[in-house]
């Protein structure tokens, strides 16, 4: 029984949510990521045309995103349901689409570096075409192919094909709400002047609970501590996300109105603006909070870039799924899920894997380039791991000495590969001692857990126990551990190194931990290779103070 339910959706991965959620983990690290490493607004300022036409980029892609919700949101019942009749019958091609997304994306990552380099940016002839259209050209090409290839993991091309010739007729309905939606933030960004007031005033009383010392200007409108000040401009007082909570609500609203009580339902409106309105304010005073106490960097970066994105999806879904369980607003509460009767085979394989890139992106939000909160990143994969123990009973078959020597190999080719930063190992041991001892120690004595026992298994279920085997055959519990093809050894193996930031030694620590696997046919003995390669590089950043190795 187990593999006939797993093969009923061969695709990736079993479970269809599991699957969505993995890939918007991927997708929203990439936005956070860019969204907090460039701002595309700057190449306004380029003297060459093709170049400075690339500075509307993230207005483009926020209304993308924008319509893209919508019209997914207008056809759920149509995407559903085109969606899990291939789920059943297409043959398992997303491994190849991810590969392709992650080369696509590290070509974007390469012309993305020379294109928001001041010298490399403003020192490109506009008489020469290669540098002002090709660079431009091959920046929107991998950007977008990056993008296609993730929507290709999700959902194989025929299933687009089909989707995209079906009758588009909220296809009008999508544009007119995106348009609405930006012509509303138009021109409230215009006339919204007494709410950026009235943002201000609420603000200073709230941060006012927290410090006594506060620093506000009425004139400029500047809200802060001694050691941190901000300017709560129009733009900050939550009109962009208002307009959209009543964008989505009216989606809502209407795609709901058969089951919605009305008018009680209506209600949802001043609900969701104002639940949002109140969490902005918390948001202002958070970021002046981690600003003062933590860092500046962090709080105009990571968190000032992605909180709003965080609120409005949290308050939007939130409110929806409460409304959609109280009997106030609707005629008949939704039945309570089914659990199926047999567990999900690759849960204890992707699940840890989920959690850890889940709360990477969390990470990323309070992140300058140092991850404050790593220990609570170790915290809740071991949870996760020990929620799942009992799968886990048959992946080791003790320990084997070959094994420690390939995670030795793969240390000393990691080190001779990865070139040393002397700018990083300066920044990582000053903010190391900036903090507490005691905090000190504590981070060291996770991120050495974290390095030696939960990243070495969590990577090598995905990698080696899953993908690797799901290369070979849709339902991967059928494939003998250890099993060899030149597809699943390659590509899994790339994948490996794609994911590190290092990808050609990361794709030789790849490489390593499958030949491992290979020889006894045990996924344990690719985890023992694994930690082993990484203890010893934790004993050498230690001893060698080169924490950029980290």
């Amino acid at each position: 029984m187990p593999q006939i339910l797993y093969r009923s959706s061969p695709y990736f991965l079993s479970a269809p949510l599991l699957r969505l959620i993995f890939l918007f983990l991927i997708a929203g690290s990439e936005i956070v990521l860019v969204s907090w490493s460039i701002d595309a607004h700057a190449l306004l300022d380029s003297p060459v045309p093709t170049i400075a036409w690339l500075g509307y980029s993230g207005l483009s892609a926020r209304l993308g995103f924008l319509f893209v919700a919508i019209l997914g949101f207008l056809n759920r019942e149509q995407i559903k349901t085109t969606g899990l009749s291939f789920w059943r019958t297409q043959p398992n091609n997303s491994l190849w689409w991810l590969a392709a997304h992650a080369l696509s994306l590290a070509i974007f990552g390469l012309v993305t570096f020379v294109l928001f380099t001041d010298q490399n940016t403003f020192a490109i002839n506009p008489s020469r075409p290669l540098a002002a259209i090709g660079l431009p050209v091959a920046w929107l090409i991998s950007g977008c192919a990056s993008q296609a290839c993730l929507l290709l993991v999700f959902w194989p091309w025929s299933a687009w094909r089909v989707f995209l010739h079906q009758p588009w007729q909220h296809l009008p309905l999508a544009l007119l709400a995106t348009a609405a939606s930006w012509g509303i933030a138009l021109l409230s960004a215009n006339s919204w002047t007494q709410l950026s007031r009235l943002t201000f005033i609420l603000s200073k009383a709230l941060l006012s609970l927290i410090y006594h010392g506060v620093v506000a200007d009425p004139v400029t409108q500047a809200l802060g501590t001694p050691t941190f000040i901000v300017a709560v401009r129009p733009e900050c007082s939550g009109y962009e996300g208002m307009a959209l909570v009543t964008l989505f609500f009216t989606l809502f609203i209407w795609t709901a109105r058969k089951v919605l009580r009305f008018p009680v339902a209506l209600l949802l409106y001043p609900m969701g603006i104002a639940v949002l309105y109140l969490m902005n304010l918390v948001r202002i005073c958070v970021l002046i909070v981690i600003g003062t106490e933590w860092s500046p960097y962090i709080a105009l970066g990571g968190f000032h870039s992605s909180a709003g994105w965080v609120l409005f999806i949290t308050v939007s879904v939130g409110i929806v799924w409460i409304s959609q369980r109280l009997p106030i607003f609707i005629r008949a509460p939704f039945p309570p899920p089914q659990e199926s009767p047999t567990s999900n085979p690759a849960k204890p394989y992707l699940l840890p894997f989920v959690a850890l890139m889940g709360s990477t992106l969390f990470g990323n939000l309070f992140s300058d380039g140092f991850d404050y909160i790593y220990p609570l990143k170790v915290v809740i994969v071991l949870v996760v791991l020990w929620s799942l123990r009992h799968s886990y009973q048959k992946v080791f078959n003790g320990l084997s000495i070959p094994a420690i020597i390939i995670g030795t190999i793969v240390f000393v080719i990691w080190v001779v590969l990865v070139p040393i930063d002397a700018k990083q190992d300066l920044r990582f041991a000053y903010t190391l001692s900036t903090m507490p001892v005691a905090w000190q120690y504590g981070w060291l004595f996770f991120r050495v857990i974290g390095a030696t026992l939960t990243v070495p298994m969590v990577e090598e279920l995905a990698f080696r126990g899953y993908f690797m085997h799901k290369l070979i055959n849709s339902d991967f519990l059928a494939v003998k551990p250890g099993q060899f093809t030149w597809l699943s050894f390659a590509v899994s193996s790339l994948l490996f190194g794609a994911m590190h930031g290092a990808w050609l030694a990361g794709t030789v620590a790849g490489i390593g931990y499958a030949l491992a696997l290979y020889r006894r046919g045990v996924l344990g003995d690719a985890i023992i290779a694994h930690s082993t390669t990484n203890a010893l590089l934790a004993i050498y950043v230690w001893q060698t103070q080169h924490w950029s190795l980290w």
